[in-house]
């Protein structure tokens, strides 16, 4: 849905917001006359290079050749659309945006049940992180913790907790909160019987909350005890108004920074790999939850200006036959995809358990692109130039993948064609080819 805001509204909101507040709150400033200086985070910045107009409020890095006004501030730092911005900043000076400035306005008398649910998942988050630090029934999920290594700081600063074993015990407790069953349900935290009754989601489980870009808690993910027989490893929450797992990616709220200033990211599949990574100085590590990497991701990421992703993989099977949806994410993307398995099995916590950080970067910087790696799969265990029928077998598996690879709508159709051509060069050498040949036996399969 689209939103028109009227020039009124966006004037009332800029002139409520100082912009030296609003960078300030983010950046150490340092005066400079009448104005202020920062170190611009979006590049290696160690002379402030991004100023701060105080009289005409606006700002502008002089390195990155990038400013604006607070609205560009925002929708920089954040990766914001104008809408995002707007509707933010409004709420930061206490503005009330109408209906017809796009958002709607709610009866004064009306629980808006979005408030109301993150109202309850930020409630359950400390309720979970308190259990975990101070029950001495969570006893078994503080040595589990332990001994993968955890320590307090990332325990905190991710907000891990644990769910009561009750099936109840969060549904009594919120009433205490004026937290309806109805709400618990919507955010996902309690399930409804046939017969109308609720019970608790997460039941004794090690929990990871799931938080937007904004720090607030959207859903949970739920992993059982060792040892125990609680059904599946992983539960996870839902999909709610407020949380769609194939758009989402967890730990992006801390790795957001670290991102832009890197332009890089790197994706793994677990939460506890994450988390793990943030703790041995990999900030800019975020996962996956439950879905393969998709093309919503990759616009997420490219608005934290990331032009460089590596897919980090776990060693096993299951990881490795994700190449194909990575080779089609790498044709459609205008960024540099990269796909990195790990090796004998591990993954990416216990790599970084037993070689260290400095030795995971040095794999990452030699990742190899999607195409690459997918050669790598599909030429594995004989020499192309002597074992005919398996070099024509793998030649034919990657044409008629590429063949078949739909336009997504992230680049134009010429970029698109553009990647695709410069597949059947490296197609050729691989196999000793001639790139002509490929060529039409590649409009044939379409």
């Amino acid at each position: 849905m689209s939103f028109a805001f009227d020039s009124d509204t966006k004037e009332r909101v800029r002139a409520a917001t100082d912009i030296v507040d609003l960078v300030g709150s983010k950046l150490e400033l340092r005066r400079q006359g009448r104005n202020y200086v920062a170190n611009c985070p979006w590049h290696n910045d160690t002379r402030p290079s991004l100023q701060i107009n105080t009289e005409k409020q606006i700002w502008k890095c002089w390195v990155c050749d990038i400013g604006g006004d607070v609205f560009n501030f925002l929708m920089q730092d954040e990766g914001l659309t104008f809408p995002e911005a707007l509707k933010k900043l409004a709420d930061r000076a206490g503005i009330v945006l109408t209906q017809s400035a796009g958002v709607s306005r709610r009866k004064s008398d009306e629980p808006d049940i979005k408030t109301e649910m993150f109202r309850a998942l930020g409630w359950a988050q400390e309720l979970f992180h308190k259990y975990l630090l101070e029950n001495p029934a969570a006893e078994a999920a503080r040595e589990y913790l332990e001994g993968r290594g955890f320590e307090f700081s990332a325990i905190k600063t991710f907000g891990v907790g644990m769910s009561p074993p009750g099936w109840s015990t969060l549904l009594d407790q919120a009433r205490q909160h004026n937290l309806s069953p109805h709400v618990l349900e919507s955010a996902g935290l309690v399930i409804k019987r046939d017969t109308g009754r609720y019970y608790d989601r997460f039941r004794g489980r090690i929990m990871f909350p799931i938080r937007d870009r904004d720090m607030r808690v959207i859903a949970f993910g739920g992993r059982v005890l060792p040892g125990e027989d609680s059904g599946a490893k992983y539960i996870n929450s839902p999909e709610t108004r407020l949380f769609q797992k194939s758009q989402q990616l967890y730990g992006f709220d801390l790795a957001q920074l670290p991102i832009r200033q890197s332009r890089q990211a790197i994706v793994m599949e677990g939460y506890t790999d994450v988390m793990f990574a943030h703790q041995c100085g990999v900030p800019n590590a975020v996962a996956v939850l439950g879905t393969a990497l998709g093309a919503p991701h990759l616009t997420l990421l490219k608005r934290q200006n990331c032009e460089r992703v590596v897919l980090l993989l776990d060693g096993d099977e299951a990881g490795q036959k994700r190449s194909d949806a990575v080779l089609e994410l790498f044709l459609h993307a205008q960024l540099d995809v990269r796909v990195l398995s790990l090796p004998d099995g591990l993954d990416p916590a216990d790599y970084l358990q037993k070689f260290g950080a400095a030795e995971l970067q040095k794999l990452i910087d030699n990742a190899a692109d999607a195409l690459e790696f997918k050669l790598r799969r599909v030429s594995a265990g004989f020499d192309p130039l002597v074992d005919t029928h398996r070099a024509n077998q793998a030649v034919e598996d990657m044409l008629s993948l590429l063949a078949k690879v739909p336009h997504s709508g992230l680049i134009s159709n010429d970029a698109f064609l553009l990647r695709q051509n410069q597949v059947l060069p490296r197609l050729a050498r691989r196999f000793a080819i001639a790139e002509e040949s490929l060529r039409e036996r590649l409009t044939s399969l379409r």
